[in-house]
């Protein structure tokens, strides 16, 4: 299936955005958890309108509890297998980046499930996630955040009627020298994974437009430091659009 544009009519009138950002990023965690995370591993949908600051879709690491049932080379195995299975395309941009000058970046993310440990992210951009400059900040920040502590994130922003992109927000907060590719205006999806070494490190990215009318791509969701698995963005787009019936499907 195509994407849609949700923002305009025909299909605004007909369907929520909001509704349909709920139910793409419960279709987004089950497939991960059902064909694409090792084991161990976990995604859920967290929804929660009226935030800056909220994770649409966590991947967490939970394979310590296994321990005492697992042994480490068995386990090591596994994941290493696991990511031989899917080999990740190389990154479309790397650029050296200065982490040390985000320290005041007051983004910090935790999962209040003590038990497990936050890896990885996947945003659903909102309209209100740009609609102003103290937002688009703010949203930028998070995902800086995410790149101090986590493995990966993957942005994904469908919102049409705003050539604002929060991708380039991101560099300029990073003080990345981007170029025209690292500029275009959504809709768009990208891929993230920071190496750090201390205070800097490199920034991979993936870039892909998403247009009107085209397919969603696939990207790859970095869940520890060489494995990543891949989302397939299409195929949850599809299955979130057959759940809430969208009209024609």
């Amino acid at each position: 299936m195509p994407l849609f544009d949700h923002f305009h009519p025909p299909l605004s009138e007909r369907r929520k955005w909001e509704g349909f950002h709920s139910a793409w990023a419960s279709a987004i965690s089950e497939t991960l958890n059902a064909e694409c995370l090792p084991d161990g591993y976990f995604a859920e949908p967290q929804v929660r309108w009226g935030s800056l600051v909220e994770v649409d879709v966590a991947a967490k690491d939970e394979r310590w509890l296994d321990a005492s049932v697992e042994q480490p080379l068995a386990r090591a195995t596994r994941e290493a297998a696991t990511a031989l299975a899917w080999s990740p395309p190389d990154p479309v941009t790397v650029y050296e980046i200065d982490l040390a000058r985000l320290d005041d970046v007051s983004v910090k993310i935790y999962q209040s499930d003590a038990a497990s440990e936050l890896v990885a992210a996947i945003e659903l951009v909102s309209p209100n996630n740009k609609d102003r400059p103290e937002h688009r900040r703010a949203f930028a920040g998070k995902i800086a955040g995410y790149l101090q502590s986590l493995h990966g994130a993957i942005v994904v922003d469908i919102v049409t009627g705003s050539a604002v992109s929060l991708h380039a927000e991101l560099f300029d907060l990073l003080a990345v020298d981007a170029g025209d590719a690292d500029r275009a205006p959504p809709p768009l999806a990208v891929a993230y994974r920071a190496l750090t070494r201390s205070a800097g490190g490199t920034l991979e990215s993936w870039l892909t437009p998403c247009r009107v009318g085209d397919p969603l791509p696939t990207l790859p969701l970095w869940i520890a430091f060489e494995t990543a698995v891949p989302v397939d963005f299409e195929r949850s787009y599809d299955k979130a659009a057959a759940n809430i019936r969208f009209p024609g499907v």
